[in-house]
């Protein structure tokens, strides 16, 4: 309708398609030498509508401070309901460098695309790799997260068990 309508114009006739829809890909792809919070941090300044560095400078001091905590303060919410608060230092790693595991990747991957605030928000195989609790407890989160944050979120797994299908 409308709303949407509204959502999809950002100036007359033109769509802001990327910002509607995110996708959660089946491999994780990170740079390796971030940590986790700057890495969600990343993905939320890349379509961010909080002003840049440059026009910070329109702004007082005062506002200025209360959106960058306002920033990381998201951030920290994320990686708390992702349940990866506790690596935000770490770095994500590859597989020559030491990081985090890959259940931690795995929710990592789905923060990122999370972090962008996209109205829908599309998982391909997000339980490659993974044991089926893991999976589950992902799953319970997007659903969480659907749910609290009022998003849509499509998940396709490969042959899920009845509990995290039932989610």
């Amino acid at each position: 309708g409308r709303a949407l309508d509204k959502k999809l114009q950002k100036k007359k006739g033109e769509l802001k398609v990327p910002k509607i829809v995110g996708y959660i890909p089946q491999l994780d792809i990170h740079i390796p030498t971030l940590t986790v919070r700057e890495t969600i941090n990343f993905a939320h300044e890349c379509v961010s509508k909080a002003p840049k560095k440059m026009a910070l400078g329109r702004y007082d001091p005062a506002t200025v401070t209360m959106l960058r905590h306002i920033d990381d303060l998201s951030s920290e919410v994320m990686m708390a309901l992702l349940g990866i608060r506790h690596v935000g230092d770490t770095l994500v790693g590859s597989e020559t460098l030491r990081g985090i595991s890959g259940g931690q990747r795995k929710r990592l991957t789905s923060g990122e695309i999370l972090a962008t605030r996209s109205a829908v928000v599309m998982a391909d195989e997000i339980s490659t790799g993974l044991d089926s609790a893991t999976t589950f407890d992902i799953c319970t989160t997007l659903r969480t997260f659907a749910n609290v944050m009022k998003r849509t979120i499509v998940v396709s797994l490969l042959q899920p068990t009845p509990e995290t299908y039932n989610t």
